[in-house]
């Protein structure tokens, strides 16, 4: 799993949720109606209304759960892959893509290194990176593809994913997490 594929989940897991939740008020709508004073006594529509809310608070934390398992294996998938970082190919590889860039002076299409990102080789990366400090555009290749940055990212989509289920809070964060959700997630850039 990676960043589109959790971005992708949690879109569907919001939308689900707010089509579950809009069937689930709708369940309900004849006991907040003005009306519903003059049918039922208040105590009936003030359980009513409680089992309603209720019933959304547990889905949405259903829901939460879910993005929580999302993002919990898109961690599993960001760990060093060590049977590839051992094999003679990769090892053969790292070797001589080390001499070109010795050779260059770090001078490399960056796009030979994605090997290195692949198999999530975070120390070789790292040396690379402090051996050739000064070339800004292998630095912030590697900054870019380095497992922390993933993971920050991994954990922003997270939190806007969690933030936008809470559709009766109209904060902020919580209207710009739902516009993300709405209109960058599943986009791949």
């Amino acid at each position: 799993m990676n960043l589109l594929d959790l971005e992708i989940k949690i879109k569907d897991i919001y939308n689900k949720t707010a089509e579950t939740e809009a069937k689930i008020r709708q369940e309900y709508e004849r006991y907040s109606s003005p009306e519903a004073k003059n049918i039922y006594a208040q105590k009936l529509i003030d359980d009513k209304l409680a089992e309603c809310k209720d019933r959304v608070q547990t889905y949405r934390n259903a829901q939460k759960g879910n993005i929580e398992f999302a993002y919990k294996n898109l961690l599993e998938g960001l760990k060093p892959n060590q049977e590839v970082i051992n094999s003679l190919e990769y090892q053969t590889r790292l070797s001589n893509t080390l001499n070109l860039l010795a050779l260059s002076k770090g001078n490399i299409d960056t796009n030979q290194l994605n090997f290195i990102c692949e198999a999530m080789d975070e120390n070789t990366l790292n040396i690379i990176k402090d051996a050739y400090k000064d070339n800004v555009l292998l630095g912030k290749y590697i900054e870019d593809n380095s497992i922390a940055t993933k993971i920050e990212e991994a954990n922003w989509t997270r939190d806007t994913g969690k933030r936008a289920l809470d559709f009766e809070d109209e904060s902020y964060m919580n209207r710009l997490a739902r516009w993300d959700i709405e209109n960058k997630f599943g986009i791949e850039e």
